[in-house]
């Protein structure tokens, strides 16, 4: 056992808050137990260690108590990724989209259904009309997300 100091919990709503407190750790500590054992078992598969060995892929970890490092690896992913999701997309008319807006909060964006698609001289889709509740529009198809509604 450590060593700490006990502090004895004076009220009912103390105690209650410290044992919610400990079950939650409790319950995040089991969860990632069963995930460290999933893991082990698919890096035990010998399809995958091949894959690794035939490719030279090494390992790189991030440094301890850094995890900032993660969430900037992973916005560089982003980074490749979006680009080419949005240019093979293909917007129809009358599909419900949101419209990147100056807010960080998607809650803020606008709302608006495309009235008509307005093609490169790559026949690839570069802006749309849109129509808002603000009136019509034309914006880049950059700034356009799916809303993954359709009205039939």
């Amino acid at each position: 056992m450590r060593n700490e100091d006990i502090n004895l919990l004076d009220t009912t709503e103390e105690l209650q808050f410290y044992y919610l407190q400990k079950q939650e750790e409790l319950t995040t500590i089991k969860a990632a137990e069963r995930g460290l054992h999933h893991f082990a078992k698919i890096v035990k598969e010998l399809k995958l260690q091949d894959f690794i060995s035939c490719q030279g892929v090494t390992w790189k970890f991030i440094i301890e108590r850094a995890p900032w490092w993660g969430g900037f690896y992973e916005r560089l992913v982003k980074c490749v990724k979006d680009p080419s999701w949005k240019n093979s997309r293909t917007w129809k008319i009358r599909d419900i989209v949101l419209i990147h807006g100056t807010h960080k909060s998607k809650l803020l964006w606008d709302l608006g259904i495309i009235k008509e698609v307005i093609e490169g001289r790559d026949n690839l889709i570069r802006a749309c009309v849109v129509k808002t509740a603000k009136g019509l529009f034309r914006k880049p198809a950059q700034l356009l997300y799916p809303f993954e509604l359709e009205i039939t």
